[in-house]
């Protein structure tokens, strides 16, 4: 059965690859009767099946495959099933795609179930309405499931289980550790985004500095009508903080695959503050180890001159010029984290943002939210602080060049 499935659905794709080896004056609605020889090879290598096998499914299914039939037709490809569901499967199946996790059965060493290999599989599950980002096909309703094991008490998902370390009675958010990257991220609690897709919109942030907020624009932009079955419970509005949730997510599972280490974050935590510990993690090991990119040593890039009769060794750095420094508190040499990057103190010194803001000044700041205190000349700085980034500033100053010029 398998053999014939594939057989089938191998046909449709070739269709003009077959028509392309009949003469000029065949017509494209006859059936051939006779599969060209490169044909023949291509589907026993695909489908496993002999020469005589290929011919006798083609004698047996040519008729459909050629001229087309209206099941076949609704299961061809991704989009006829997306079609297909939509029309079909209500809120039952909104979707061909599903989202599942990756094991029947509790993976969990310490589980009462797996110790007394008893071969129980993942029963208790719980159902939520979700939407999947493509690339393909944009936003698409789907159905996805969690399962909960009766013996330890572990969550699967279908990208990550939750598990309390003993230790500490923690909840941890634990992604699977595989070879390969999972196929789709989950950036909220309903919604989740390919993995395709994240690398797409990381691409056009670190490379053409795409905001986050516009990556999201242009992908509503290219996906206007999005079909969802009635009383949907979940809207199909991309967030920027999806983007850079997909951007953190992508980026640490990558980093802790390549060196062989289990991903895991905190599970009872806001998600605006749930990948930062990883990340500082990950910051911390760069600091020290440097990037995959720190043994390079090209002839290009290094030069080796003799000196005192010592060897030294002269790297070329490569920059575009432009220094954009990143956000830190105000107090020279604290490296305290800012709350937001509009704060101007970390935590530690917020008592500054009380204090006027010129140096030398020590007095308090005339009202709040201000930056000066009722000192006249500290004023006069402060509005023209204010001043200098406005619109109607920026027209003056280019009203007196064109003026000069």
């Amino acid at each position: 059965v398998s053999q014939l499935v594939a057989f089938i659905l191998v046909c449709t794709r070739i269709k003009n690859n077959i028509l392309l080896l009949y003469p000029s004056n065949y017509h494209p609605n006859t059936v051939p009767p006779l599969l060209p020889d490169e044909s023949i090879a291509f589907l026993q290598r695909t489908c496993n099946l002999d020469r005589e096998d290929v011919e006798a499914c083609w004698n047996a299914v040519k008729e459909d495959v050629w001229q087309g039939d209206k099941v076949l037709k609704g299961v061809e490809h991704d989009k006829a099933l997306q079609q297909t569901f939509q029309k079909y499967g209500g809120e039952l199946y909104p979707s061909f795609r599903s989202l599942w996790p990756p094991y029947s059965f509790c993976t969990n060493p310490d589980c009462k179930y797996v110790i007394n290999d008893n071969g129980r599989k993942l029963q208790r599950a719980i159902e939520h309405e979700g939407i999947l980002y493509t690339v393909t096909m944009g936003p698409i309703p789907v159905r996805t499931h969690q399962f909960t094991c009766d013996g330890c008490g572990v969550v699967y998902h279908p990208d990550y289980y939750v598990q309390t370390i003993l230790e500490t009675d923690e909840r941890r958010r634990i992604y699977y550790n595989k070879e390969e990257l999972p196929e789709i991220l989950q950036v909220s609690t309903h919604h989740f985004v390919e993995t395709a897709l994240v690398r797409m919109w990381r691409s056009n942030m670190v490379h053409a500095w795409v905001s986050a907020s516009n990556c999201a624009r242009v992908y509503e932009d290219c996906w206007p009508e999005v079909t969802l079955p009635p009383d949907w419970t979940v809207n199909a509005i991309l967030r920027y903080e999806y983007v850079y949730d997909g951007f953190k997510i992508l980026s640490l599972l990558e980093f802790h695959q390549r060196h062989q280490s289990v991903f895991h974050v905190p599970q009872s935590i806001d998600q605006l503050h749930r990948f930062d510990d990883a990340m500082e993690e990950m910051n911390q090991y760069i600091k020290i180890h440097g990037q995959q990119e720190i043994n390079h040593r090209c002839n290009k890039c290094v030069r080796h001159i003799l000196k005192d009769s010592k060897v030294l060794e002269i790297f070329a750095v490569i920059c575009d010029g432009v220094t954009v420094g990143r956000p830190c508190c105000g107090v020279p040499h604290c490296e305290g984290k800012l709350v937001s990057i509009r704060n101007a103190f970390c935590e530690m010194h917020a008592d500054k943002n009380m204090v006027c803001r010129v140096k030398g000044c020590n007095q308090p700041i005339k009202t709040k939210g201000a930056k000066a205190c009722i000192n006249p000349e500290h004023q006069a700085a402060e509005k023209r602080y204010t001043e200098a980034g406005t619109a109607a500033f920026q027209l003056k100053q280019r009203y007196e060049r064109a003026r000069r010029a």
